[in-house]
This record gives C-alpha cells, sequence and structure tokens, in this order.
C-alpha cells in the first residue's frame, strides 16, 4: 500500500481550509462554466483511434502539481476548471496545443463522482494574500 506524503502539517491545512473558505466567499468573482482538459494533438488522435473517442481513466501522475495528495492515489480523467477575469478557460496550457471544452452543467449532471483536489494549488497565493 502506498502511503500519500504531504508538504504541509495539520495547522497548515486548516489555515489553508480557511483561507479556501474566504476567498471562495470573497475573492472569487468568476463563474466555473467549463472543464476542459489540454492534451497533444497525438494524445486526441490516439483516443479517437483506438479507443473510439473514449477517454479511458488512469492513475493520476505528478503533472501539475507534483505536490499534489491524489498522485499515483486515484484513478480518473482530470481537467481544470480554472478561468479568466471573464469567467473564460485560461488561454495558455503547459499540457497540451490541443483542448476539449465541456458545458460544467454537463458533466455536473451525468457523473456522481467530481472531485476538487486541486485548489489547495493556490496556496502561495492565498497565504500570502489577506
Amino acid at each position: 500500500m502506498r502511503v500519500a506524503c504531504t508538504v504541509m502539517d495539520m495547522n497548515e491545512m486548516r489555515g489553508l481550509l480557511q483561507r479556501a473558505k474566504t476567498f471562495v466567499a470573497n475573492v472569487w468573482t468568476t463563474q466555473c462554466t467549463w472543464f476542459y482538459r489540454n492534451k497533444s494533438r497525438d494524445y486526441f488522435d490516439k483516443i479517437s483511434w483506438e479507443h473510439g473517442g473514449v477517454m479511458k481513466a488512469y492513475l493520476k501522475d505528478a503533472t501539475g502539481d507534483v505536490r499534489a495528495p491524489i498522485n499515483g492515489e486515484i484513478k480518473g480523467l482530470f481537467f481544470m476548471t480554472a478561468v479568466d477575469e471573464n469567467s473564460q478557460p485560461r488561454e495558455m496550457s503547459p499540457f497540451g496545443d490541443t483542448r476539449i471544452l465541456i458545458r460544467a452543467e454537463v458533466i455536473l449532471s451525468i457523473a456522481s463522482n467530481v472531485y476538487f483536489a486541486d485548489f489547495y494549488g493556490m496556496y502561495r497565493y492565498m497565504l500570502y494574500s489577506n
């Protein structure tokens, strides 16, 4: 059995939780309308040719934030929801040159197991902001 490693102690996690609540309640002014995923064109071509257009769940790797507690722990498909000040998906992505966009209400209406796991990736922002 693999044990997840964390870089924050419990007090830091509690502080982060409180800052996340404050951020969502007072700072967050945009609305999430899209889930999106960036991969290479080859990735999406392979999905089309070899899997009939169906993306298969895989074990979360360490792309993104290498400290993410879900790395190596859960299988799934991993999407972003980060938006700009106009509630639109961010234009640039280090994960690939091709993007699939899915409306949030579509995923949330058919998926019973959606997890929002990387909010802590904003840790540095929340740690040093008011």
